[in-house]
């Protein structure tokens, strides 16, 4: 197996500036950036390094707890929730893993 390349391409940054009178621009740097490079950094959001702090230790308590306690908070059609080793009903994930699986069990 080949080492993983890596191209110097940069990441989108997508200010939220002024976000009520640039909303339509807005929404097209998110959709064009989500389309063509798969993520982005968003900037200009006014919120703080504290609160994010506050945001990521929450979710590592969530996490960090054990499995019954958090199956007690289901995974939900909104898209939230916990579930122990979920899987993805995605028709392209399913193909994704299929073809990943093909791949491996023709080359041993």
């Amino acid at each position: 197996m080949s080492a993983t390349k890596y191209t110097n391409r940069s990441i989108p940054r997508i200010s939220l500036k002024d976000f009520d009178n640039r909303i339509d621009e807005i929404t097209s740097q998110l959709v064009q950036a989500a389309e063509t490079d798969g993520f982005f950094s968003i900037t200009d959001t006014e919120i703080s390094i504290a609160e994010i702090d506050a945001i990521f230790a929450t979710s590592e308590s969530f996490f960090a707890l054990p499995d019954d306690v958090k199956s007690t908070v289901p995974f939900s059609s909104k898209n939230v929730g916990w579930e122990k080793r979920a899987k993805s009903d995605l028709p392209q994930a399913s193909q994704t893993k299929k073809k990943a699986t093909n791949s491996n069990s023709e080359s041993t």
